[in-house]
């Protein structure tokens, strides 16, 4: 059951480096990883996790590996819709220097 844990960390590894890939840039994937670990420690956390007993929103009781995985791919895909403007943006600018 641990490697649907693993898998979670690859599906949000693999997605942070896809964008920053196609934007050419680290600051978008930075800032996800950073507001993605600020929300976790500040909203959800578990007696288990990194953060501890830090007070947070919300106690999780009972993760689900499954869920977890599922969740990272929902929000990692609603995340690169959100980029793809930015890659549009930054491929459109590729193509103009290539012809000046």
């Amino acid at each position: 059951m641990h490697y649907i844990g693993g898998l979670d960390y690859i599906v949000a590894g693999f997605a942070l480096t896809y964008i920053a890939i196609k934007t050419k840039s680290l600051e978008i994937t930075i800032g996800a990883h950073a507001a993605n670990n600020m929300f976790i420690a500040l909203f959800l956390t578990t007696d288990d996790s990194v953060f501890g007993s830090i007070p947070s929103l919300f106690k999780v009781a009972n993760t689900e590996p499954g869920s977890n995985l599922i969740w990272s791919i929902i929000t990692f895909s609603v995340f690169y819709i959100l980029c793809r403007g930015k890659i549009k943006t930054e491929e459109a600018a590729n193509k103009d220097q290539l012809i000046a």
